[in-house]
């Protein structure tokens, strides 16, 4: 399950500030595969995958925004 984490984590943690804490973690010793409970393992997996949703949801919202102001100023001429 440890190395499952990370390997999740590699392939679809989006911005910085996740891989930030994960270094944290891993400097004060609290992520390793003896210390990692699985409640910790659960709070974890719910904040990275909350992370995402609202990483993606953020560029959807962004392009999205991009595409109507595009549509409005082809219009608008």
């Amino acid at each position: 399950m440890h190395m499952f984490i990370f390997q999740a984590l590699e392939l679809s943690v989006i911005n910085s500030q996740s891989l930030e804490l994960i270094a944290f973690f891993r400097l004060k010793g609290l992520i390793s595969a003896n210390l990692l409970s699985n409640v910790t393992k659960i709070c974890l997996l719910t904040f990275f995958v909350i992370n995402i949703v609202f990483s993606i949801l953020k560029n959807k919202t962004f392009y999205m925004i991009r595409r109507i102001t595009a549509f409005n100023k082809r219009y608008e001429k």
